[in-house]
């Protein structure tokens, strides 16, 4: 596993072999991390906002005239609400977890993206209505980030 970048408190963060970060934020992450205070906490959910546009989101609010479609991305467990017809929008937001591995000030990456906070999704073990409310609403842009053989226009929530 390799270092990644290091907290505003100096805690060293490293990456897992399946990482859940997301190539947009990789020339970006070091910066990031160095944005987020662990203050000894042992999980950290932290949204870093830049104040100027950092890249683009793939998680869009949808409407009733957009395309949508469901599929498993590599790594989970069930099913994304995915949006065809749409194109990314900028953001001026980061999102990132971080999990503390057991040693004092090390950390390892859970996911990082450009964006706004999401809710874990519906099929996730940790989710709540408030899951279900933000993926009925929300999608990520169609693409090819996803399990050949998965893909259903059946909701499956």
């Amino acid at each position: 596993m390799k270092v990644i970048g290091k907290t505003a408190d100096g805690a060293i963060v490293i990456d897992r072999k399946e990482s859940h970060l997301h190539k947009e934020i990789t020339p970006i992450i070091s910066e990031v991390l160095s944005r987020v205070h662990t203050n000894g906490r042992q999980f950290i959910e932290a949204e870093v906002d830049f104040g100027r546009v950092i890249g683009r989101t793939c998680c869009v609010s949808t409407g009733p005239d957009d395309q949508i479609i469901f599929a498993q991305r590599p790594n989970r467990k069930g099913l994304t609400r995915f949006v065809q017809n749409r194109e990314s929008e900028p953001s001026t937001r980061a999102m990132v977890v971080i999990k503390n591995v057991g040693r004092p000030r090390e950390y390892v990456l859970i996911t990082a993206f450009i964006g706004s906070k999401a809710e874990v999704e519906p099929w996730d073990q940790r989710a709540t209505p408030a899951s279900l409310h933000f993926w009925n609403a929300k999608a990520l842009l169609w693409g090819e980030q996803i399990v050949k053989g998965t893909a259903t226009t059946e909701c499956p929530w």
